[in-house]
């Protein structure tokens, strides 16, 4: 284990832990300016003990973790609201398994966390991190989602396993192309015995619709669930989606609407808003989700949301 850390680390880490300001994050890079992250593996401990081994030099997504053991990832104001003891929780590209952690403790021993990461050496460090929490309650499916099941062609970023994508870089040389199987959220779900999901996070790097397209038997039960879904315009545009149709999409066929997350709480995204107004979008059903809705519509949520 790495056992020096510089100063400047733990003074960048302390100040994330500070209520965020403007210039926060700016105030950290410049802490860090000229200094690596620590070599060899650092333990950092997140949330309710949760531990995670990393090697901050080798990843952005372990790089995260460092900070985490700071503040909560900023997402976890949405599963602490949408899930409780014995809820179902899907994590669509669970990358290195924050989210799937984190949810792994909120919903405890009667409930479930179903986690998608089809990147072989993703999925295996997610597989220690279940292991070594001792996170039963989690299992791991190694497939892609999308709208129909078969393969699926994924690239990935050196050093950045956060950015696989099924959806192809500019240049081609700056990642590196592999197959997975692909499969669809409904195939899955019913061949799962349990509750249906309260909340379901998808985090694919631009091919969020084609996992929604594969999810509608999902969605439109009458016990449908909050999705929390990432949206990045040039990632969308390069997969030949139009953000613009995404709220009436949700309207249309779900009866959702859709609101991003801000500081100011959660703002109203109405069809045909040209572009995403943060970074993560959350589609709520009215009536159903009414309650939750209260509970965050004022939440002052982090302008950084990338954990």
């Amino acid at each position: 284990m790495a056992d020096q850390v510089s100063w400047r680390w733990r003074l960048a880490g302390r100040l994330r832990g500070l209520p965020e300001f403007r210039g926060r994050d700016r105030l950290g890079t410049l802490i860090l300016r000229g200094v690596p992250p620590p070599d060899g593996v650092t333990r950092c401990v997140i949330g309710d003990g949760l531990v995670f081994d990393a090697r901050l030099r080798e990843d952005g997504s372990w790089v995260d973790l460092f900070f985490l053991q700071y503040e909560a990832p900023s997402l976890a104001p949405i599963l602490e609201t949408f899930l409780s003891a014995g809820s179902t929780f899907v994590d669509v590209g669970a990358n290195i398994g924050v989210y799937a952690a984190w949810a792994s403790r909120r919903v405890g021993t009667a409930g479930r966390v179903v986690a998608f990461e089809p990147v072989p050496a993703t999925r295996e460090y997610l597989e220690r991190v279940v292991a070594g929490n001792a996170l039963e309650n989690v299992r791991i499916v190694p497939k892609a989602l999308g709208a129909e099941p078969g393969t699926v062609m994924l690239w990935l970023v050196p050093k950045a396993s956060g950015l696989a994508s099924a959806v192809a870089p500019d240049d081609p040389s700056s990642a590196r192309p592999v197959e997975v199987p692909l499969t669809t959220l409904d195939d899955e779900l019913s061949s799962v015995v349990g509750p249906p999901p309260a909340l379901v996070k998808i985090d694919v790097e631009g091919y969020e619709l084609s996992v929604l397209r594969g999810a509608m038997r999902t969605l439109a039960a009458p016990d449908g669930p909050a999705v929390l879904f990432e949206t990045q315009q040039e990632l969308f545009v390069r997969a030949g989606e139009r953000l613009a149709d995404v709220p009436g999409w949700f309207e249309d066929r779900l009866g959702y609407r859709l609101f991003a997350l801000l500081p100011s709480g959660l703002e109203p995204i109405p069809p045909g808003t040209p572009a995403p107004l943060a970074m993560n979008t959350l589609a709520l059903h009215p009536e159903r989700h009414r309650a939750p809705f209260e509970r965050l519509r004022r939440f002052r949520f982090r302008r950084n949301q990338s954990c």
